[in-house]
């Protein structure tokens, strides 16, 4: 499945929000797949963008969804004049120094207002992913051992 989420008047701190928000109320962690964030065009006239590439998800927000926060985002912004693999090597480096044991993957782009590098780092504790993967599991379910 697919989920595009699209704004046109928003700037990119509140719109990352936004995306939390639909992530934390209607995906669990095992089901992403992937998570694409990008501008419309170049230079963007204000069209931010979020593809959300899962397995499946709530057809409506969990009755829960209010209280949960499954997803911490972290921004990071860098200049023009950083390189990029520079720029996901000090992610992946803080990332590591953390130590925060949650798990992670990273959106990155290309913010044509300044010619900057948005990167953005989405991470989920694996207990509480695990506990959420548990409860989908089908009534009469076996686990193999």
């Amino acid at each position: 499945m697919v989920k595009h989420i699209k704004d046109n008047s928003k700037q990119w701190p509140e719109f990352l929000n936004d995306v939390k928000v639909w992530m934390n109320k209607n995906v669990a962690p095992h089901l992403v797949a992937s998570v694409s964030i990008f501008e419309d065009e170049h230079p963007c006239k204000g069209g931010l963008n979020c593809v959300i590439v899962h397995q499946d998800s709530a057809t409506e927000a969990a009755a829960d969804a209010k209280d949960r926060d499954i997803y911490q985002f972290e921004k990071v912004d860098k200049t023009a004049g950083d390189l990029w693999q520079d720029s996901f090597q000090e992610m992946a480096d803080s990332i590591t120094k953390k130590q925060d044991g949650r798990d992670s993957f990273v959106a990155s782009a290309t913010v044509t207002q300044n010619d900057s590098k948005l990167l953005v780092r989405i991470s989920f504790d694996r207990m509480i992913a695990d506990k959420i993967k548990s409860e989908m599991r089908p009534d009469g379910c076996c686990t193999l051992f």
